[in-house]
């Protein structure tokens, strides 16, 4: 059988990266380390992401929400100020579109789980393990 080669396409520094990835390790790596965007939430906003991510969304492995609603997903990210927004087409008829947020850089994450771990319940214990996670491994 013949080997599958990788197609690689260039990443926005001139290196080239492989074809499912949108950068090079280097330049997702300095994305990883560069300094938080993550906003300081006032106390009435961190009910109001910590609830979100609660009721709509997941801790594990990165802080996210899903939501068929656009106008709720750009206020998440207004608010927090640091994410991932990204679309998904229905896969079936009936079905609506999908608006997800993510947070997936690690010192926003370190930014934004204090403030939202008070409001939440139970998710909490998740939240923390991850908090810890990410604070031993990049802290």
């Amino acid at each position: 059988m013949p080997a599958i080669a990788l197609r690689s396409k260039q990443c926005s520094c001139g290196r080239q990266c492989a074809s499912h990835a949108m950068r090079c390790r280097a330049c997702w790596r300095r994305a990883q380390l560069a300094p938080s965007r993550v906003k300081v939430l006032t106390p009435p906003a961190a009910a109001w992401v910590g609830a979100m991510i609660e009721g709509e969304g997941s801790i594990w492995p990165c802080p996210n929400v899903s939501n068929t609603e656009v106008e709720t997903i750009a206020t998440l990210l207004r608010l927090v100020g640091d994410g991932c927004v990204s679309y998904s087409l229905p896969n079936k008829l009936g079905k609506r579109a999908v608006w997800r947020w993510q947070l997936y850089r690690k010192r926003s994450i370190i930014a934004l789980l204090p403030q939202v771990i008070p409001y939440l319940t139970g998710k909490r214990a998740l939240a923390q393990a991850l908090q810890e996670e990410v604070l031993r491994y990049y802290g």
